[in-house]
């Protein structure tokens, strides 16, 4: 097991690139206070400086939409079942007659 993984090694380690190593250079933390100093947290930025555009409720409108339409969906798929098992009843009536 060991020579075969010994000889599969061989056969394959000329196709495999040697990775390229860089240094990384680490940032000293002094403790709590340091990094307590050095934190400033802030939030995110609005994008422009213009005045807020859009409708806020296009979401809402959205979501409701597409509940209505699942809504729908739903009903049609529950009455396909319903008369696909009704032929099923009459298809099995017919065979035992």
């Amino acid at each position: 097991s060991q020579e075969k993984r010994d000889a599969l090694w061989e056969e394959i380690k000329g196709n495999l690139p040697e990775p390229s190593l860089v240094d990384v250079h680490r940032t000293d933390v002094g403790g709590a206070a340091a990094v307590r100093s050095s934190y400033h947290p802030h939030g995110v930025d609005r994008i422009g400086g213009g005045s807020p555009g859009g409708d806020p409720a296009a979401a809402a409108k959205i979501i409701d939409e597409g509940r209505g339409k699942l809504d729908d969906d739903r009903a049609v798929a529950a009455a396909a079942r319903t008369s696909r098992a009704q032929a099923t009843v009459d298809l099995q009536s017919e065979v035992s007659r």
